[in-house]
């Protein structure tokens, strides 16, 4: 299977005050990758390339959503796979209720800690937000070692919540 990856970031924010004579104005511009690369990422093992994608709309109630990051995903184009690096992890709250919040972290049985720490560690992923991680060259990933550290919690709280995921890696 070929992976081909375009990958951007861009925000701009500009501000203006009135002024005596005129308007004041600045303007911000935040890219990524900018100056780094292109953002374009091929077919491969190595740094700037991956060749495992995964990606689903899941809908979670009130309990965690346990994704085996190893051997467990499928993919309609090449079945089962096993990331051995999670290189990204790419997640879309499309809840429009401020208060439905997904906490994504690492569970427990096993703990997938390489990215946030200890067992039970959770960033917040708010109300049509996304959460990004991103680790482009090789070795720079989340190690996943199969049944000790591959489970990968979204959990919606109380709340019904519907969120969309990609995950890129690598198989070596």
């Amino acid at each position: 299977m070929a992976v081909n990856v375009n990958f951007s970031i861009r925000l701009m924010a500009s501000e203006t005050a009135a002024e005596d004579l005129g308007t004041a104005q600045k303007s911000h511009l935040w890219e990524y990758p900018g100056t780094l690369s292109t953002g374009n990422y091929l077919t491969g093992t190595s740094d700037n390339k991956f060749d495992l994608v995964w990606s689903d709309t899941r809908t979670v109630t009130a309990a965690a959503d346990s994704l085996d990051l190893y051997g467990v995903l499928t993919t309609k184009v090449t079945g089962t796979i096993s990331m051995v690096e999670l290189c990204g992890i790419f997640i879309r709250n499309e809840s429009t209720t401020a208060t439905s919040r997904l906490s994504v972290g690492a569970g427990a049985n096993p703990a997938f800690t390489g990215l946030f720490g200890a067992t039970g560690d959770i960033v917040i992923c708010p109300a049509s937000g996304p959460f990004v991680f991103f680790a482009p060259l090789d070795g720079g990933g989340i190690t996943i070692t199969d049944t000790t550290a591959d489970i990968l919690y979204i959990n919606p709280g109380a709340a019904t919540i519907t969120y969309s995921i990609l995950l890129l890696g690598r198989s070596a």
